[in-house]
């Protein structure tokens, strides 16, 4: 299993990750084929639909995970990024265990229909956590 945090200690999170970062973390990622757990939490940074498109592209590649979670929430993503990111999730034929947090962006009901669209595709999943509001969106992928 790999998580990859943005989060500091006592639950701060705001750090200076951009779409770059997100690029080099897309990256490393795509070394990680065997991979079958991935968490990544990324909330509160400056990543915006550009940095989606890197992340979403990455986890299309890990094609037998089982468990994926993406903490994506206070970021700057929209519709678009929705988008890739439920690109990224329909491909995963083998996910069992969805966690899905997308709080705090600018993503509206055709952002949320992609998405929706993507989770009817995965035959699979055994549990699905999907948040697209501030309330309860803490510690959802642990």
């Amino acid at each position: 299993m790999l998580s990859i945090s943005s989060k500091q200690h006592f639950g701060q999170y705001k750090n200076n990750i951009t779409n770059k970062g997100a690029e080099y973390i897309s990256k490393s990622i795509l070394y990680l084929n065997s991979l079958t757990k991935l968490n990544l939490l990324l909330s509160g940074t400056k990543i915006s639909n550009s940095g989606a498109e890197f992340i979403s592209q990455s986890i299309q590649q890990l094609n037998i995970l089982t468990e994926l979670g993406v903490d994506l929430s206070g970021n700057k993503i929209s519709n678009v990024g929705a988008e890739f990111i439920s690109k990224s999730i329909q491909k995963q034929n083998s996910l069992k265990k969805l966690s899905l947090l997308l709080s705090e962006n600018n993503i509206s009901d055709y952002g949320v229909d992609y998405i929706s669209k993507s989770i009817q595709q995965l035959i699979s999943l055994k549990q699905l956590v999907l948040v697209l509001s501030l309330l309860f969106s803490v510690n959802f992928l642990y």
